[in-house]
């Protein structure tokens, strides 16, 4: 490293303190690299965060045998010059890694780590995998496993691999993709204490029961569990109604057989809860959460969201529900009969519409508003899309929501809800989409994205303004809404936006 001596003092940590090691790499640049690092007895321990990824680098065809253990070995001597430094470690195909012979180098000195903080690993945690865990013995703080349902053809128990650090875990993020079957036991005898957040990604059936996190993970208070919309139930609709009513015996049956296992001691310092309705109901939850957020609203869940409310008591709730999922008379019997409670502080709501039943979307507004009634909300945060697939390619969708005053309708809600200060809305005005790769030369691409600037709508804030009235009139407190101009709007619509997202992107994982 050739450069003044002032430039090498303060570029070096910079330089060092992030490496990625990945599928771009040659064993010639992964030897060269390891022969600068250990060529000072402290570069090595500058290194803060390493992603490692070496089954992929490329073996050119002149690469000897012996040159590429010699690069391997480098690499070995080089984690175990950090071991005391390395605070986050992301490995990717690890599994396979540990069953190839040339990379059994790296083993003993992965398992000798002992600051790390974090460690993520990706693609697979097979067997293998497992067994490292099993020997690892850094404080870790955060762990993100993948696990994959070729290394797990039956129900997995995730945690028993993470004995080791039961002390000072605080955050665990599953991803259980390909078909992975988390298993509704886990070890009786492992309970972390300390741990604070758990975040579960299922990508197919069956979806988790939360029980076993609330023996082993009782001090919980951030619970996210992120999965497919309407995936587990399509079975029990496609029979007819004697499947629904079957399957709502075996949800009430699961929901009483799990309140009593947990015996009330389920999650009783659980802050954020996002997870659907049905899960959270067959769970057996029922301590108060400040935040319910991931709740899709549909006509079979109702019963179970009505419960549920009741339960949790949230002060903070963000629901989705979409006119593909319910008739028109079903909808109207949902928001008339909405739960009533008077917890909700913030209350965030996804209205999709569905291209056929937008000549009634006033009418869906009022239901819409009358719900909002039984649970009134200080602030409402109100998102209106709408899915354009049925439209034409250059049909203006706020053509379709012309006769709508949004002004007039955030009145309405003000004075329909007493407490009501806030008020944010997203009108649904977007063309249809369409990606930039099925467009042709570069003018259509240019005015296919003007066309569709030009349709988006403002996202529009009011505050709401009571003013109290004479005594001498004796007259009804008035209701005003004040909307806010572009610029303060501007301000916090990013903020608004996050509630339309489906995972909170403070919690989504790396």
């Amino acid at each position: 490293m050739r450069t003044c001596r002032a430039l090498y003092r303060a570029g070096l940590p910079v330089l060092l303190r992030f490496v990625c090691i990945h599928a771009g790499w040659t064993t010639g640049r992964l030897a060269s690299w390891c022969k600068f690092v250990l060529r000072e007895e402290r570069r090595a321990t500058l290194i803060r965060e390493m992603h490692l990824h070496v089954t992929m680098i490329i073996q050119v065809v002149t690469y000897t045998r012996k040159f590429i253990d010699d690069a391997h070995n480098s690499l070995a001597e080089v984690l175990k010059r950090a071991r005391s430094t390395l605070r986050v470690l992301k490995l990717k195909d690890l599994e396979t890694q540990l069953e190839e012979d040339e990379f059994a180098v790296l083993t003993s000195p992965l398992c000798e780590l002992a600051s790390l903080q974090r460690l993520i690993i990706k693609s697979d945690c097979g067997p293998k995998t497992q067994a490292m865990l099993t020997n690892m013995a850094s404080p870790l703080v955060r762990v993100d496993l993948a696990l994959d349902y070729r290394y797990h053809p039956t129900a997995i128990d995730p945690i028993t691999s993470l004995r080791n650090f039961a002390s000072s875990l605080e955050t665990l993020h599953i991803a259980a993709d390909h078909g992975s079957i988390i298993s509704d036991h886990f070890s009786s005898d492992l309970v972390f204490s300390q741990v604070k957040q758990i975040i579960l990604e299922v990508s197919s059936d069956p979806l988790p029961s939360l029980v076993p996190f609330m023996v082993s993970f009782p001090n919980l208070v951030d619970m996210l569990c992120n999965s497919p919309v309407n995936r587990d139930e399509k079975h029990y609709f496609i029979h007819g109604q004697d499947a629904l009513d079957e399957f709502d015996t075996e949800n009430r049956e699961l929901r009483k057989r799990n309140l009593a296992t947990i015996s009330g001691n389920g999650w009783p310092r659980l802050e954020f809860l996002y997870a659907g309705v049905v899960q959270s109901y067959t769970s057996g939850l029922s301590h108060h959460v400040h935040q319910w957020r991931g709740v899709h609203l549909k006509a079979y869940n109702a019963e179970y969201f009505d419960a549920m409310i009741g339960a949790l008591t949230p002060e903070v709730l963000q629901f989705t529900v979409s006119t593909q999922w319910f008739e028109d008379d079903q909808y109207a019997e949902l928001m008339t009969t909405f739960p009533m409670t008077n917890t909700v502080k913030k209350l965030a709501i996804t209205l999709l519409l569905d291209p056929e039943v937008i000549p009634n979307f006033i009418d869906w507004l009022t239901y819409l508003l009358t719900a909002c009634k039984r649970m009134p909300p200080e602030e409402l945060y109100l998102f209106l899309d709408i899915d354009p697939d049925g439209l034409p390619d250059e049909e203006d969708l706020d053509v379709v929501t012309s006769d709508v005053n949004f002004d007039d309708y955030a009145q309405q809600l003000a004075a329909g809800i007493p407490k009501l200060n806030f008020i944010a809305l997203s009108p649904p005005a977007r063309y249809r989409h369409r990606r930039k790769q099925s467009l042709g030369a570069s003018k259509e691409k240019e005015e296919y994205w003007a066309r569709w600037k030009q349709a988006r709508q403002p996202f529009l804030r009011w505050d709401v303004v009571r003013k109290q009235p004479d005594d001498a009139s004796g007259g009804l407190m008035e209701t005003e809404t004040r909307l806010l101009d572009a610029r303060k709007c501007n301000e916090i619509k990013r903020q608004c936006w996050g509630w339309a997202t489906e995972i909170p992107p403070e919690y989504e994982a790396e």
